[in-house]
């Protein structure tokens, strides 16, 4: 987006707003947690060490503070086996995680005396999987199972605790040989019948399932060999797993699997002369890895925090252009096709750790050319070479129990607005039916992007939380459909989004932006935005216009002039869609938010595009089974700016538009009210029946969202809103 500039009239800077992002304000809290002296790899059997570690405390207010180790309150790490550790560091209810390598120490068993005989004293599964019950607390459903994949072995490694004759502990003993039994319906497979589904390595330490074993559930029970016979019970652990088809991972830089299509064309540009996918499979093969063919998904096994060296080098920009991210660019980008049309990935309640990652270039470096900038972490596609017959049911992507989280969060610390303009957009999706089942995503530049028209998304028992611009971005653009002449495909669907047992709260901007970029593609479709939110979902956000985005887009003006609409719709009615009660339900002290949730715009970047914009637009809102807006062609008028013709949901609304030229705020809400606000009043009585006129304002009183119309853009506000406000 380019540099917002203020202006002196009310209708135009209302409409500027719209165009734009907001942010949530709120009181002060700590927002970063910068340590200093930590140890950040361990020997197995070290005991961790915190005594040196200092810490800045950043607050979202800019200011800092220095803390003690002894105030800040440290997770435990599992220092019993090798790999790498997710350490929770928390201060004022603020939690970072970082991650700790615990590295193997060599044993020499032929150096060992008679009287120096280890024995294992107790077992535990690993610690990924013990930590699982306090990661299901950030989710909202907190029964779902654990997967694992049938594309490669899962490694079940337990942490042993070991002793010799003398009672003395043994620090770095991490090899030993498993000893497994495969149940299926409560009987032990055996012979034939357990080949059929897994194979076991008690050496590695792993059981690999076949393609047989996908569908169904098995308990896995594991032990050391060679425990005496009375310790066995004592001595063996179970997990109960369910098999899919896909890959299970461990590490960060396993997700360079999933690459697969040339999204980002890096050919001539900086020397690099590679495709996006030559230079993933490079990276792969660094590691002794090859990218599988037709992977149907990923199965995560750890919380991964993705550092630069996970990634290509080449993702990053040269020394001279601050080695940050390029712009448009996504780090892993997957295609459906014609052999694996359904891609899943199955979180089993881990984390993906982005913050480590540097920002998207800035403005006039690399392939930046707009002042505000980002990239993707992740993009899923589905191909669309099929043309007019693309049939968008045929390519399916499920995430099922996944929490991604980043570090844009929502802030009204303007020094930092710079990083935050210039971040990752969670995941873009585009062209396939799209279910997130329990998922989180936390802290994104934008949570989740709905990338074109032809793409159905159904957010369920998901949460979206904090992200700095909104958490879902629609782009309708029927680019499959052709020209203006063409008639809808049999399959076409606009782009539409099913929200059900969400919550999707705190973010910078409305929780929801759709913008059209061909409004005329193709004739007769409803190439706007469908949205349909149900009555069991959470959808909010309060925008002050004091955040850091609107400061570092000169913006704060603008939010002041929405306000005052809400002001005139407050002293008209007697309600309004501004409260001074905060998200805590407490008296905010006479700071007004908003609660915009929808906002339906035309194609641009910059504010006149989005003024000089003419499309009649459509969309449609529904929440809790109520249609709040609606601006597809059910009625229509003649704009009298531009003799074009605009068609809305409601008649009232229509007429009102083609009346006023397009250019008034229109308000209406779902019981039927409608009125619009001449510039200088609100204006209620619209027939010159006292009766009837009575009857509208009524109805401009009720309803729990109130819609904006304007310029052919529509807005839907949180009306009552339910903070108490």
């Amino acid at each position: 987006m380019k540099k917002f500039l203020s202006t002196a009239v009310l209708l135009t800077l209302v409409t500027i707003l719209l165009t734009g992002c907001f942010l949530l304000g709120g009181q002060k809290a700590v927002q970063n947690i910068e340590l200093k002296g930590l140890k950040t790899e361990y020997e197995i059997g070290d005991t961790p060490d915190f005594s040196g570690v200092t810490a800045t405390v950043v607050y979202n207010d800019g200011t800092t503070k220095e803390v003690a180790g002894s105030e800040l309150t440290f997770g435990t790490i599992d220092t019993s086996a090798s790999g790498k550790k997710s350490l929770d560091v928390t201060y004022e209810g603020f939690t970072v995680s970082i991650q700790i390598t615990v590295k193997d120490k060599s044993i020499n068993n032929d150096d060992q005396k008679p009287e120096d005989e280890l024995h294992i004293i107790s077992v535990e599964l690993p610690s990924s999987l013990t930590s699982l019950e306090s990661k299901k607390e950030l989710f909202l459903n907190k029964k779902y199972g654990y997967v694992v994949g049938d594309d490669n072995p899962f490694i079940l490694k337990l942490n042993l605790t070991v002793i010799n004759n003398s009672g003395i502990p043994v620090e770095g003993f991490s090899e030993y040989v498993s000893v497994f039994e495969i149940y299926l319906d409560g009987t032990l497979l055996e012979g034939d019948q357990l080949n059929a589904y897994a194979a076991i390595d008690g050496e590695k330490n792993s059981v690999d399932f076949t393609e047989e074993a996908i569908g169904k559930t098995f308990t896995i029970k594991t032990r050391p060999e060679g425990i005496d016979e009375e310790d066995k019970a004592e001595m063996t652990r179970e997990l109960t797993v369910s098999v899919v088809d896909g890959l299970n991972i461990y590490e960060a830089w396993e997700l360079n699997y999933i690459t697969n299509y040339d999204e980002f064309n890096f050919e001539g540009v900086a020397g690099i002369n590679m495709t996006h996918t030559q230079i993933a499979d490079a990276f792969l093969a660094t590691k002794g890895a090859t990218r599988p063919s037709n992977l149907a998904g990923i199965i995560l096994h750890n919380d991964l925090i993705i550092e630069r060296t996970d990634i290509p080098s080449e993702y990053f920009l040269d020394n001279n252009r601050d080695n940050e991210l390029w712009d448009a660019f996504t780090i892993f980008p997957h295609i459906n096709d014609s052999a694996t049309k359904t891609f899943s990935i199955y979180g089993n309640y881990y984390t993906i750790f982005s913050y480590n990652l540097p920002t998207v270039c800035e403005y006039g470096t690399g392939n930046q050319d707009d002042y505000v900038s980002n990239g993707q972490l992740f993009r899923f596609s589905a191909p669309t070479d099929d043309g007019v017959n693309h049939d968008h049911t045929q390519y399916k992507l499920n995430i099922n129990s996944l929490y991604m989280k980043d570090d844009d969060s929502n802030s009204d610390n303007v020094e930092t607005s710079s990083r935050d303009m210039r971040g990752l957009i969670g995941m873009k999706v585009i062209y396939q039916d799209v279910t997130l089942e329990n998922v989180r995503l936390e802290a994104f530049y934008i949570s989740f992007f709905i990338d074109g028209d032809q793409t159905v998304a159904t957010l369920n028992e998901t949460k979206l939380y904090n992200s700095w611009q909104n958490h879902i971005y629609i782009w309708s653009s029927n680019t499959i459909q052709g020209g203006t002449d063409e008639a809808p495909s049999e399959n076409y669907v606009p782009a539409t989004l099913n929200v059900t047992n969400s919550e999707i709260t705190k973010c910078g901007g409305p929780v929801i932006i759709a913008q059209t970029k061909y409004a005329e593609y193709a004739s007769g479709a409803k190439s706007g935005a469908v949205v349909n939110i149900d009555e069991n979902s959470e959808v909010w956000t309060l925008v002050t216009g004091q955040e850091a985005w609107f400061k570092a887009m000169y913006a704060t003006p603008i939010a002041q002039q929405i306000q005052q609409l809400g002001y005139v719709l407050q002293g008209t009615l007697g309600t309004s869609f501004i409260t001074q009660i905060g998200e805590d339900g407490q008296p905010s002290g006479g700071t007004v938010y908003m609660n915009i949730v929808f906002a339906n715009l035309s194609a641009g970047t910059d504010v006149e595009t989005i003024l000089g914009a003419t499309e009649d637009l459509d969309g449609k809102v529904t929440i809790a089974g109520t249609t709040y807006m609606n601006m597809n062609d059910d009625f229509t008028a003649t704009h009298a700016a531009t003799g074009k013709p605009v068609g809305f949901g409601n008649a009232n609304v229509a007429n009102l538009v083609a009346m006023t030229g397009g250019a008034a705020p229109v308000f209406t809400t779902a019981p039927g009210g409608v009125c619009y606000f001449d510039g200088s009043a609100l204006q209620t009585a619209l027939t010159g029946d006292p009766n009837m006129d009575a009857m509208n304002q009524a109805a401009l009183t009720m309803g729990d969202y109130i819609a904006l119309h304007m310029n052919n853009m529509g807005i839907v506000l949180g009306y009552n809103i339910p903070f108490g406000g």
